[in-house]
């Protein structure tokens, strides 16, 4: 979730509405940034055993309907399309403000060391 967005906890409802339209926000973004069309993406995760098509991908998508339980995107489905579209955004997304930045972290400490590995190589 991003740290900017702050949860509406007068309004619960309106908190999951702001939840929804962010993630359908960010889904569409991660597809329109995928080389992939929309009926391959849907193929691909039907291949791994998820009834999905299109027309799916676009409920999930689709704006206006945030918090009306329609066309919600499954937990059970966020590794296998992260994969198929190459993008892990959305498993950022769904582990939280906190543990996304200990994610970026490990990968900062990762790319430092790797950093100093090849520099210790070339002397």
């Amino acid at each position: 979730m991003p740290t900017s967005m702050k949860l509406n906890s007068v309004n619960p409802d309106r908190a999951a509405k702001d939840l929804d339209a962010a993630l359908r926000a960010l889904l569409r973004r991660i597809i329109r940034n995928c080389p992939k069309k929309r009926e391959q993406i849907a193929e691909e995760l039907r291949a791994r055993g998820f009834a999905v098509t299109s027309h799916t991908l676009n409920d999930y998508t689709a704006e206006g309907r945030e918090g009306k339980g329609f066309g919600a995107f499954p937990l059970k489905l966020i590794q296998a399309f992260c994969e198929v579209v190459g993008d892990d955004r959305l498993q950022r997304y769904a582990a939280g403000p906190r543990l996304a930045r200990a994610a970026k972290l490990g990968e900062d400490v990762a790319e430092v060391l790797s950093e100093r590995k090849r520099k210790s190589r070339r002397k």
